[in-house]
């Protein structure tokens, strides 16, 4: 149990029941109480833009703006405690205790425990002042980013956020405070740009709109600085996305025109892919259906080509069951009910559907239901995606739940209606009723 924590001149010690103390340096001190941390030295990157933006209950603010990282609060007495729970080496406690508190507390703990010894050493020798980069540096860097896309996955961006943010602080750190050779510096400037899609996308499915938007603008800026065609493409696919979840149709044009040309320039064929369903799903939405159907039957036919060594790895969920919800999204948005309908078993028949996308299916087969009015089936269906929402923290599909919902509203009567609506108050998830 901790008993205090105590600061001091040359450091900060941290107390439990066990004798187990924790005494950091400097740097270690500064990152526990720095709030904002500057990023690359160059390219007018260091103006702070608008404020922060809430990233949901309990987080702090995510993106500040341009080339600024919120570091997140780490609740330092929370995590002693869970470190002393399940470690009783004092050394591996000590270099544990430093490494999760560079990388958002608690929640980093899952991820380190993924890294070799060597591979902890490595970091924690870039964590701590004055700080060594090197090839191996990034590696790990990118290994830990790989592990928090498929944290994401299976738990939401709850957990995730924090560890995120801790890693683009350090990053943007590392890219500050050093000196580094044309190639790795281009090669850290991508990993932050990587982390920087990852944090908006997170922001994103916490619904905080303004603050994936300013982490994918930062992303976007690194990734001009990197020179890389696809993750520019990616990144106005994934802005696209934001504009679709917003009914803005208008918007989504823009990035999905956008995307086209470094799409083009991209060495493996992955990103076209994407970047053809997700024109498809947008030309739907706008009643262009041929331009859409042709861009849907694109986007297949690259999705069959073998994948190589230029296609990036976090591109790894396509083609999947995402590639099947989006076509849904095309044939709903046609008017395709009973193709809609196959498409959507198809991804709800397959163990590899992500909990994510398997509660945004039901709720697209329940919407189906209800223009079919077939009210007790469709009720079933968001009651299935309903339960989801306690195994996985996405704030869509709360909304999307509400959004399915409302389009009951002529059956609120209805016995199945109201037995939801109760279903829907215990689970926190308010109906159009309530």
């Amino acid at each position: 149990m901790l008993r205090e924590v105590q600061g001091s001149n040359d450091g900060v010690r941290l107390l439990n029941g066990t004798g187990f103390t924790a005494k950091l340096g400097a740097g270690s001190r500064q990152r526990a109480k720095t709030t904002i941390v500057g990023r690359l030295p160059s390219g007018g990157l260091d103006d702070p833009g608008p404020p922060a933006h809430p990233a949901g209950p309990g987080f702090p603010a995510g993106c500040s703006g341009r080339g600024v990282v919120a570091v997140p609060a780490v609740d330092c007495p929370a995590l002693l405690r869970a470190l002393t729970s399940e470690e009783a080496d004092v050394r591996r406690r000590e270099l544990l205790f430093e490494l999760a508190l560079a990388l958002g507390g608690t929640p980093a703990l899952v991820l380190l425990r993924r890294l070799s010894p060597p591979e902890k050493d490595r970091l924690a020798a870039a964590v701590r002042p004055p700080g060594r980069v090197d090839a191996g540096t990034v590696e790990v860097i990118e290994k830990l980013t790989a592990h928090c896309r498929r944290l994401d996955d299976a738990h939401g961006p709850a957990t995730v956020l924090p560890v995120v943010q801790g890693q683009r602080a350090m990053v943007a750190g590392l890219l500050r405070d050093h000196s580094l050779l044309p190639g790795l510096r281009t090669r850290l400037t991508h990993a932050y740009a990587q982390l920087g899609q990852l944090a908006g996308y997170l922001h994103y499915d916490l619904t905080d709109y303004p603050g994936a938007h300013h982490c994918y603008q930062d992303a976007l800026t690194a990734a001009h600085e990197a020179d890389d065609p696809a993750l520019i493409a990616y990144l106005h696919i994934c802005m696209s996305y934001v504009a679709v979840y917003q009914r803005d149709v208008g918007r989504a044009l823009d990035h999905v025109f956008a995307a086209q040309g470094w799409a083009g320039r991209a060495a493996g064929n992955v990103v076209r892919s994407v970047h053809a369903m997700e024109t498809a799903r947008v030309l739907a939405l706008d009643g262009r259906v041929k331009e859409s159907e042709r861009s849907l039957a694109r986007a297949v036919t690259l999705a069959a080509e073998p994948r190589t060594d230029g296609d990036p790895g976090y591109l790894y969920w396509w083609p999947s069951s995402r590639m099947q919800s989006h076509t849904t999204d095309c044939l709903l948005a046609w008017g395709r009910l009973d193709d809609a309908i196959a498409s959507i078993s198809h991804t709800l028949g397959s163990p590899a559907t992500p909990m994510l996308v398997r509660g945004q299916t039901l709720l697209q087969y329940a919407d189906v239901l209800v223009r079919k009015k077939e009210i007790p089936e469709a009720v079933a269906r968001i009651e299935e995606a309903a339960g989801l929402t306690g195994r996985h923290s996405s704030g869509r599909l709360p909304q999307e739940i509400r959004r399915v919902r409302a389009r009951l509203a002529p059956w609120s009567g209805n016995n199945h209606v109201r037995r939801l609506d109760d279903r829907l108050h215990v689970l926190g998830i308010a109906s159009a009723t309530r």
